[in-house]
């Protein structure tokens, strides 16, 4: 993408595999945009919010030939202005996203995930949100 290299993805890669990944693929990401949680977020554990627009062949197919199910971004408003997709799970099934995507949210209620929403319209004046303003924790597997 616009804000990596091959190098640089290369490394996450080898990052991915020592941590046990049993299959990392290094996908091109669209134009315009700068990372690919801009075209998707895992919601649960099979179940991935997508934007059909942006997100590669290559990742759908990925995704599907491991199980998940897509809802694609019902909005494009809402995937643009709001940021729909720019949302943190904090669980299997549950997401904290950014307040103001009633589409969004409804179409993943509808598929069971449990939402909370947050304000964080000052944050959004400089291009991020909820996504951008977390961590990367350990997780412990199942």
């Amino acid at each position: 993408g616009m804000r990596s290299n091959k190098s640089g993805a290369l490394q996450v890669a080898d990052a991915f595999k020592r941590s046990g990944a049993a299959e990392v693929e290094i996908v091109q990401i669209p134009y315009g945009c700068g990372h690919i949680d801009g075209t998707l977020n895992l919601i649960d554990r099979d179940l991935a919010l997508v934007m059909p627009a942006q997100l590669s062949w290559v990742v759908y197919e990925a995704l599907r030939r491991h199980g998940f199910r897509m809802i694609d971004l019902p909005d494009l408003a809402e995937a643009q202005g709001g940021m729909a997709i720019n949302l943190v799970p904090l669980a299997p099934g549950v997401v904290v996203m950014p307040a103001g995507n009633p589409i969004t949210r409804a179409v993943m209620e509808a598929h069971g995930v449990e939402v909370f929403e947050v304000e964080v319209d000052e944050l959004m004046k400089g291009g991020g949100s909820v996504h951008c303003m977390t961590g990367v924790i350990h997780r412990d597997r199942p």
